[in-house]
């Protein structure tokens, strides 16, 4: 597996991408030693597929950490009325989505209540 320089444990959110996959991801490697639907692993979250209790889809590059995760991020936003599931309605869209769709208005409904 690769290393990884420190300079990116420093301000690991700076480097981790927008969205709910790792392409592009400095801290996501995979294992060639392992099953190639076991082999992902993540530097920042230090866990890999192959670990005992982890049921993870990292060799499919699906995000563990959570940051920057568009789609929990769109389910908590202003423009977003949630219906089930991940389904709603954008009001920036105009259209139902799936809590995948997002867009450069996001405002988290939480901060609107400060």
């Amino acid at each position: 597996m690769k290393t990884i320089s420190q300079e990116y444990f420093k301000n690991p959110k700076k480097y981790i991408p927008d969205g709910d996959l790792c392409y592009n991801c400095p801290f996501w490697d995979k294992d060639k030693t392992k099953s190639p639907q076991m082999n992902g692993y993540c530097h920042y979250l230090k866990r890999g597929d192959w670990e005992e209790n982890h049921y993870g889809l990292l060799w499919d590059l699906v995000k563990e950490c959570g940051i920057k995760d568009y789609i929990k991020w769109c389910l908590d936003c202003e423009h977003f009325t949630y219906k089930k599931d991940y389904e709603g309605e954008c009001d920036v869209f105009d259209k139902v989505v799936e809590g995948e769709d997002y867009c450069d208005k996001f405002i988290p409904k939480k901060e609107l209540m400060k």
